[in-house]
């Protein structure tokens, strides 16, 4: 599978779920959606998982691969991603943000 993040960016500067500026890291004030690009050309997807920091927040069957995350939180996260298709090939993306409220 092809596999993007779209949404949150790295090195974006969110608050309330809208990037405000490029930053030097990823920061996100408040609830964030956040939104997955995933494709693939030999076989369908068969399932999207979100993972905050090793936990499963989120899985999908279909699209739209979006989910908010409007748990309170305070410090680093490492949000990943993961995507199978019906043939078991497996993508993965991550990305390290930090999250306040």
């Amino acid at each position: 599978p092809s596999l993007q993040i779209s949404k949150p960016q790295k090195g974006g500067l969110y608050f309330k779920n809208k990037k405000i500026i490029n930053f030097f890291t990823t920061f996100i004030i408040g609830p964030i959606d956040i939104e997955i690009n995933v494709s693939d050309n030999d076989s369908k997807i068969h399932y999207v998982k979100i993972l905050i920091n090793d936990v499963a927040k989120k899985n999908f069957s279909e699209k739209p691969f979006s989910w908010t995350w409007n748990e309170k939180s305070l410090g680093k996260y490492t949000i990943k991603i993961i995507a199978v298709d019906y043939s078991r090939n497996k993508a993965t993306k991550t990305i390290d943000i930090w999250k306040i409220l």
